[in-house]
């Protein structure tokens, strides 16, 4: 045996398929059913927050350095996808760090690029005033004290 025809039964109503609707369950426009089982599509299923490891406790060197020069600040920029904004990046990088021409376009490879980190705020001001002057995009960034 065997040889009947498959499709007999679905045109009779009976399914073998096991993600077929139940009888008498509306179907929407593509043939798709929503199962009354299960999360409601409201919104994600809920977990448990990750796990924090344990902060490391900062050394007091590291804090009187920071008290004292007050360099918590960054030079940040972002944007530059044109060759003109590129180009003028690398200039003003070469300009403010002194380094090579070819290290500042390793760095500008990246969407967005820390040029400065721990510097004063008047450095980060003047670095960000010279970005500006060029149209790129240009954020100073600064350190926040934790308070626990």
């Amino acid at each position: 045996g065997g040889g009947g025809d498959p499709f007999a039964a679905a045109a009779a109503g009976v399914s073998d398929d096991p993600f077929a609707p139940p009888p008498g369950v509306d179907t929407s426009e593509g043939g798709l059913w929503l199962s009354t089982e299960g999360p409601s599509p409201s919104g994600p299923p809920q977990s448990a927050p990750p796990q924090r490891a344990a902060p490391k406790p900062k050394t007091k060197k590291r804090k009187k350095a920071e008290d004292a020069g007050g360099n918590n600040f960054g030079v940040v920029i972002s944007g530059l996808s044109l060759q003109s904004k590129k180009d003028a990046a690398v200039d003003i990088i070469v300009e403010l760090k002194g380094c090579s021409r070819s290290e500042a376009e390793d760095m500008c490879r990246s969407p967005v690029v820390p040029v400065f980190k721990n510097v004063s705020e008047d450095e980060a001001n003047n670095a960000k005033a010279q970005f500006k002057a060029a149209k790129v995009n240009c954020r100073v960034t600064s350190k926040k004290k934790r308070r626990r």
